[in-house]
């Protein structure tokens, strides 16, 4: 069985042994002082697997801009899914994290959003947004 056990945006995100190492976690706004630009965007996340033949996980990533006519990023990734990469607990069971960086045109601003798909499930896994705004539409 393969499911998403947590996803979310971030200032940065990386793996490291492993593990996955964050800064700006779960943040809901993004600050920008002129459009267009272009910002940093990390998505990361871990999906759990407990299928013990199961070697690649297929994972769509799909951004998409506010407005009349949207504009939408997608990138696609083979994760490695092996028990040699990913070592089990409770039989076969692992946790499989994964981590993106993104350089983001920001067009305009409005809510963005961010879908995070495992392609071997059942329609789109996470969705997440954020808004975008200038300094003075803070407050």
């Amino acid at each position: 069985m393969l499911e998403l056990d947590y996803a979310f945006l971030a200032d940065f995100a990386t793996i490291q042994d492993g593990t996955l190492t964050v800064v700006g976690a779960s943040f809901t706004r993004m600050v920008v002082t002129e459009y267009p630009t272009f910002a940093l965007l990390g998505v990361a996340g871990r999906i759990r697997c407990d299928e013990p033949d199961r070697n690649t996980i297929n994972v769509t990533l799909r951004i998409t801009s506010p407005g009349v006519e949207s504009t939408t990023i997608e990138a696609v990734n083979a994760l490695d899914a092996s028990e040699k990469e990913n070592p089990p607990y409770d039989k076969h069971r692992r946790g499989i994290v994964f981590a993106v960086q993104v350089n983001l045109p920001v067009l305009e601003e409005g809510t963005y959003t961010v879908e995070v798909d495992l392609d071997e499930t059942d329609g789109v896994d996470r969705t997440l947004k954020f808004e975008v705004l200038r300094p003075q539409d803070e407050e």
